[in-house]
């Protein structure tokens, strides 16, 4: 009953973050972790992400393939490649304390049109390998950040 109670609660969660974002800002969504300056695990299909990303109906701007667990490590030139003009990116915590003041300094990453126009937003940790409960607070983090940068 417990198990049925909790699925219950995770499609209502889902559901409700979908109708909140009804009308909303809806860009496609880059999600990464940082693992240093230069490098960022990219989040995609066969991720517990990528299933709430569909539940909440956005759109991962990750299109690659992903290992089994739904990641790739990549370089941050394989983010501007992915990050097209109509793209958020959207950093899971926590991030290593040189990796921000480097990145202010990147070329790379100041050109790409969601870091230039301010559609970088960093959120608190989630379990990447989490289940329900995991997947609910992703979907109630990211959907509070897309509402956040939906204009007035």
């Amino acid at each position: 009953r417990q198990a049925d109670a909790l699925i219950v609660r995770a499609e209502e969660r889902f559901a409700q973050c979908a109708s909140d974002l009804v009308g909303a800002l809806q860009p496609k969504v880059l999600l990464v972790s940082f693992m240093d300056a230069r490098h960022a695990r990219v989040y995609g299909p066969e991720s517990m992400f990528q299933n709430v990303l569909d539940a909440i109906g956005i759109e991962n701007a990750w299109a690659t393939p992903t290992n089994a667990w739904g990641f790739e490590t990549v370089g941050i030139e394989d983010l501007a490649r992915a990050a097209s003009d109509d793209t958020m990116i959207v950093a899971i915590e926590p991030i290593l304390d040189d990796v921000r003041p480097t990145l202010a300094h990147s070329p790379i990453w100041n050109r790409m049109p969601a870091v230039a126009e301010g559609r970088f937003r960093i959120m608190p940790s989630v379990l990447m390998f989490g289940m329900l409960p995991s997947a609910m607070r992703f979907a109630r983090l990211l959907t509070a950040e897309l509402l956040a940068g939906a204009p007035a």
